[in-house]
């Protein structure tokens, strides 16, 4: 039952000598509510349609939801005409605004300015073709310019993880996200929006964009479940059961590129603060419903997990500082017999990406042991080539450090943020190229970025590359 707070039942404010009761107060903030709305008349606030064009975003130093927007469509504008260079174009949030810079012209312009949408954050992701760029909750902008809209409709406050819960089909310029209650909506920028009868925990979209794998975990009986769902014929199916004393849904990771397999964390209490220690991985076929396990501990991040062709790479190990002893292994399915890459225990490492041939692994890596302050120990960048000899070092600046590694698409050049090496850092993006190691071609500064907590940083950025 609601109880008013007794420091609420206080002697209020006085009008002339007379002591309003807390009835009066809501009263009195009622009729300035609807006297202020009724000054700015049928221009003013209620019916705003921009941001005032007299005050800059930067003019707003409160809360951002202080600033008078534009409704957001869920049906989007035509897309203009979209001409990156061969280089391609990179999308990224800095400074709480949205910015698209071209490789090869250098040329950089605001998308979306901090103040027009309630808040720019990340993740940032292109559509397939390149025309749109979807960010933060899932909203989408023309990748050539224009207006803002919502495919995927109301969207859960930013502070819920499932707000940021959404991916782009592989071949079509659509949206899966899900709601605030775990449901899926699949939404077109065309403004076609179709529910989905299933509601998830975790889930991800296999190469083929047909497929859906997600954690389940029913009330009656309470046992760990990974299903499937065929986004064409509606079907539902159950891959894999857990013990029944593990009460949390699975969280899934992805599919294998084969689409084979189905990668998943298991959980024996729904505890976030047990799992950010990290969680057992596993495999689970998705034509057989066989499980192997890969490691009996990692930290749930999918960006420590990257396919090199058939092989996985991973960045396992116990402890939610990623610069304490993180290892980077390899496991071939259908056995998913491992192998260490990185064998110097001296060092942490993490956050592998492999090139697009499959030959190479960029991973990040620092000295191991417990940050006395979160960002504080410089990070270097390194190449592994399994089967190859050991690591090569590419980028390591004292002072600074080098992360969020991106390959091109020839796999010749490498996209990462290098920051300086302390909380609230100076940051900006730059461009190396593999056979040049110690150089790094500044591309665009961020301005000052945020820490990670234990040391993971999570940048708003996504390259797209031109076909052929």
């Amino acid at each position: 039952m609601y109880r008013r707070s007794t420091r609420a039942l206080a002697p209020g404010p006085s009008l002339g000598g007379t002591r309003v009761s807390v009835r009066g107060q809501w009263a009195l903030l009622v009729l300035l509510a609807v006297a202020a709305a009724s000054c700015l008349g049928p221009g003013g606030a209620a019916t705003q349609t921009a941001v005032a064009p007299s005050r800059s975003p930067a003019a707003f130093p409160g809360r951002i939801d202080e600033v008078l927007r534009a409704p957001i469509a869920r049906r989007c504008p035509p897309a203009p005409a979209f001409h990156p260079g061969s280089a391609g174009a990179v999308a990224y949030i800095a400074q709480g605004s949205l910015h698209l810079v071209d490789l090869s012209s250098g040329r950089d312009r605001v998308l979306v300015r901090r103040g027009e949408v309630r808040l720019v954050h990340g993740p940032v992701a292109f559509s397939p073709d390149g025309r749109w760029v979807a960010f933060g909750q899932g909203l989408v902008v023309p990748s050539a310019g224009g207006r803002v809209c919502s495919p995927l409709g109301k969207r859960p406050p930013p502070r819920y993880a499932s707000a940021s819960s959404w991916r782009w089909m592989p071949d079509r310029d659509v949206l899966i996200g899900q709601t605030l209650h775990g449901g899926l909506i699949e939404a077109g920028v065309e403004g076609r929006r179709r529910r989905l009868p299933i509601r998830v925990d975790s889930w991800a979209l296999d190469p083929t964009g047909r497929r859906i794998a997600y954690g389940h975990s029913p009330h009656v009986p309470r046992i760990q479940q990974i299903r499937v769902y065929d986004l064409a014929t509606g079907s539902r199916r159950i891959l894999y059961r857990g013990s029944p004393r593990r009460i949390a849904p699975p969280r899934v990771a992805k599919w294998s590129p084969d689409g084979r397999w189905i990668l998943f964390w298991t959980r024996l209490e729904n505890s976030a603060s047990l799992a950010a220690d990290g969680l057992p991985l596993l495999a689970v076929a998705a034509k057989t419903g066989r499980t192997e396990r890969i490691t009996p501990g990692m930290l749930v991040y999918p960006g420590f997990l990257s396919w090199c062709g058939g092989r996985l790479i991973a960045a396992v190990g116990w402890d939610r500082y990623v610069t304490r002893g993180k290892r980077i292994v390899w496991a071939v399915p259908p056995h998913w017999r491992t192998g260490l890459l990185t064998p110097d225990r001296s060092r942490s490492w993490y956050e592998p990406a492999c090139s697009p041939d499959g030959t190479r692994v960029a991973v990040v890596s620092t000295r191991s042991g417990a940050e006395p302050r979160f960002d504080a120990w410089d990070r270097s960048l390194w190449i592994l080539s399994p089967g190859c000899g050991a690591p090569e070092q590419l980028l390591s600046t004292p002072g600074f450090s080098y992360e969020n590694p991106i390959w091109s698409a020839d796999g010749r050049s490498i996209l990462v943020v290098r920051r300086e090496s302390k909380p609230r850092a100076r940051a900006s993006l730059c461009l190396t190229r593999v056979d040049r190691p110690g150089r790094c071609t500044r591309v665009v500064r961020l301005g000052r970025v945020g820490f990670g907590y234990y040391g993971i940083n999570a940048y708003g950025l996504d390259w797209y590359e031109p076909g052929p």
